[in-house]
Formats: C-alpha cells, structure tokens, sequence
C-alpha cells in the first residue's frame, strides 16, 4: 500500500526556543515509528515575522511534495504523542472536512479551551467563546473556526483556492480567515474536542477528570448569565458587546459633564439611563464572557466549599450580602453555596436584572440621594462580597466600616479592593475613582478587626 505524504510544519514566529525544537523531533520521531506503515513525514521548521507568510510557504511546499496532508503546529504548543492519530482519523472518515483542529486550551489561567462562535461584530471580528471542558462532547464536532495552533490540512482543499492562501487584514487573524474561506468553498471545519493541546509555560492543562470545584462553580454561573441575558432580555452576546462598544465613549463625556466632588454626585451619574444601560451591558459582558476578574469569583467559590451556607442543626441558611452587586454574579455563586442572599445598589437596570434573575428574599436598594446608606439592615451575615465596589466610592472607608458591622463574628469580607491595579482616570476609566491606596484599605480592615485569611481577597471577622 502506498504511504500518505504528510508535511509536518512548524511554524516560529522571529526564532524558535531550542528546547521546543527538541520536544517537537521527540514527538516527530515518535510519530515515524508509530504510523510508518501508513504515514510518510516531511518535516519543515519555519521562520518568519509574519505568521501568514509561514503559512503560505508550508502550502507551497505540501503541492511541491504533492503531499496528502498537512499538520501546521505553531512552535509554543504542548502536543500530546497521540494527538496526530486523533486528527487524521477524523479527516479521512469524511471526504469533505477540510480541516480538523484539535482544542487548544488559553494561555492564562485558567486556561479554558478556545472554540468560536459563528458570529461577528460589524467591524468584521469574531467573538471568542470560552467553553467549559464538561460542556464539549470529547470527540469531532463541527465549528465555524477553530485555534489555528494545531491544524490538520487536506492538501486537496488548497487546489481551486485563490492565491494567497493566508492572509492578515488586521482584524481577523488567520486562523479564523482560512477557516472561512473553507468554509465558503463547501469544506467542513471539526475541532476534535478530545484532542486537547496546550501552550509552552502556560501552566497546566485542566482535563474534564481534574477541574479543579471553584472553576466549575465559576464556569456555570457565567454560563448561567448568559442564559438569563438570553431569555430575560431577549439579548444575545453579540448584541450585548456590540451596544457596550457603542455606548463606552459616553462614559468620559458624560463624566465630565458635571462636577463629581460627592457621593451623591457620582450616584446620579449612574442613575441616567443610557449610562444604566451601558452598565448593563456591561456587567453581562465583563462577569459572563470576560478573563479579568475570573481569579476573585474562583477565590470566592474556594471560601465557600469551606464555609458552605447550610449548617447542620441550623433551620435557615446563613446570610450573605453581595453589596453593590450589579448584575451579581457574587450573589449566584453564594446562592449556589447555600447562602440566604440580599442584594444590595442603586437601583439601576443592573441591579433590578439582578434581582429578577436570581429572585433573592432581602434586598436592599441603596437611595441615590444618600452618600451613606442612613437605614441598614437589622440583620447579620456570615460572608459579605464587596467586588468592584470600592473604587467606585468617594470616601470608601466609611462604607468598609459600615460593612464589617454588619458581619458576624468571625464572618468574612470578601473584596479585591486591596488586590487589583484598578484603572484610574487617567486611563480613560473616570470612574474608578481611587481615591485610596491599598496600604490605607489594609489599615481600616486592620482597625475594624479584619484579619487577612490565606486568600488575598477574603478577611475574617476577629471574634
């Protein structure tokens, strides 16, 4: 039987690491005396500063070999010894798959696998999905694109296809512009979801039997979100990212409009209605979909698998505050622990989403009118979630104060004030205020005797 050529590309971007060079000949090395019987290697190491360049050449030199296929790796990637069987046994079960990519997983932490929605803004980018690994089926499922760092080609599909092949225009990259361009030509796109690569120095690879609790406890309440954005407003992520781009100029001029030297001031600007519905949009966004942030909810989910809300021998569940909790995600990862939650801002569209989602008992709408909150509560609570409050504040440390009374002994503060680099006007984000420094937070959680736990972001309440 004749062999199938393959051409094993790999593609460096301004240099490669000599000790990926020596993972990779272990992995092609491998890969000849596992599939020689069937299987002809070609091996081409490529340099150049352009990616799209590199994938051009790797094309031309597959026609020259008149090779079969062709497996484009880029030179970062941690290739598991099995994954090249995985790939080629989707492309030949089906003659009209263009290409299969395997599922490679995000360089930061914590390193979900990147698959992409069929859709894309008018501007021509396409939004990146981030899906939980017990949301994949853990075989071959057709995509609209897939991560171009571990592509398997069928040379065939590059035949009729109009010089050049890749390209780069700026806004989308080349994965995403092959994968349509195939596409439009009547090829199919699979991603093998069991296939799962990684990056070089990225940390670990997460696996559906190894997901550490608190990720899973993040990963379905932002899906949770999403869902309810969905059916509660009619809105779908496109739309929602879409409006907020629309909207984000607004805030510096609407900031400056008026002079924001109170409390009262700066609730007002968050009382007119175009800047509630930018925050709206927003809070789904950022809390749904986005990376920044994912840390603190993934410490807060870590508290609560200690300090669950349901105590034996206790008739009601213990309470929790999630204290300008927007469109609360805080709040649906407390309720989901067990917790009685009150929700408390203004009373923004962000908040009333809020509310109406998650459906609480206590709520506690924060007047514009009052710098301070004049009526508290007459209630106790065992966790109180503070995040991406405080930089909001004029004056944050009567507010800290006020909430650490409202904390039973040995209850916890929960809060990324002190942690985060938070924007400050000058970055463009006005709003964030800042007027205190993280030295200064820690002195008042010192003096309302709040005693810093093992995880940064959560104090306890000193009997």
């Amino acid at each position: 039987m004749e062999k199938k050529k393959v051409l094993i590309g790999v593609i460096a971007y301004d240099g490669v690491a000599i000790e990926a060079l020596e993972d990779y000949f272990v992995l092609f090395h491998e890969l000849g005396k596992k599939h020689n019987d069937k299987y002809q290697f070609f091996l081409k190491v490529m340099s150049r500063r352009e990616q799209f360049r590199c994938r051009n050449l790797l094309v031309e030199i597959g026609m020259g070999l008149e090779a079969d296929y062709m497996w484009q790796l880029d030179e970062d990637m941690v290739i598991p010894r099995d994954t090249f069987g995985k790939l080629v046994e989707v492309l030949e079960s089906a003659p009209d798959i263009g290409v299969v990519g395997a599922l490679y997983t995000q360089r930061d932490d914590p390193h979900h696998p990147v698959l992409m929605r069929g859709s894309k803004f008018p501007d021509g980018r396409w939004f990146t999905e981030y899906h939980a690994y017990y949301q994949l089926p853990g075989g071959p499922m057709d995509v609209a694109v897939a991560g171009g760092g571990c592509f398997l080609f069928r040379m065939e599909s590059f035949k009729e296809m109009i010089e050049p092949y890749f390209w780069s225009d700026g806004i989308t990259g080349t994965d995403v512009q092959i994968c349509l361009r195939l596409r439009e030509m009547g090829w199919r796109v699979v991603c093998h979801t069991g296939a799962i690569v990684g990056h070089v120095g990225s940390g670990n690879v997460w696996y559906p039997s190894n997901v550490p609790n608190e990720i899973l406890v993040v990963d379905k309440e932002k899906e949770r979100l999403a869902q309810d954005a969905e059916t509660l407003l009619g809105l779908d992520i496109i739309k929602v990212e879409d409006t907020a781009m629309r909207l984000a100029p607004l805030i510096e001029r609407r900031w400056y409009t008026n002079k924001r030297d109170t409390q009262v001031e700066v609730n007002q600007f968050y009382m007119e209605p175009e800047i509630q519905e930018l925050n709206l949009y927003k809070g789904i966004m950022y809390h749904a979909f986005s990376k920044d942030g994912y840390q603190g909810y993934r410490w807060l989910a870590k508290i609560l698998a200690r300090r669950p809300g349901v105590v034996p021998d206790r008739k009601e569940p213990l309470m929790a505050l999630d204290y300008g909790c927007g469109v609360s995600l805080a709040g649906a990862i407390l309720q989901r622990a067990g917790y009685r939650v009150m929700l408390a801002d203004l009373p923004t569209k962000a908040f009333e989403f809020g509310v109406n989602r998650l459906k609480p008992r206590d709520m506690w709408r924060l007047d514009p009118s009052e710098g301070l909150p004049k009526q508290v509560p007459d209630l106790r609570f065992s966790i109180v979630a503070v995040m991406d409050v405080i930089e909001h504040l004029k004056d944050p440390e009567p507010v800290v104060r006020m909430l650490a009374g409202l904390l039973e002994p040995n209850g916890i503060l929960f809060t990324n004030a002190h942690t985060a680099d938070f924007m400050g006007a000058s970055q463009g984000c006005p709003q964030h205020i800042k007027t205190i420094d993280a030295k200064r937070l820690q002195e008042i959680f010192k003096d309302c005797g709040l005693r810093q736990t093992d995880i940064d972001q959560a104090l306890i309440k000193e009997v």
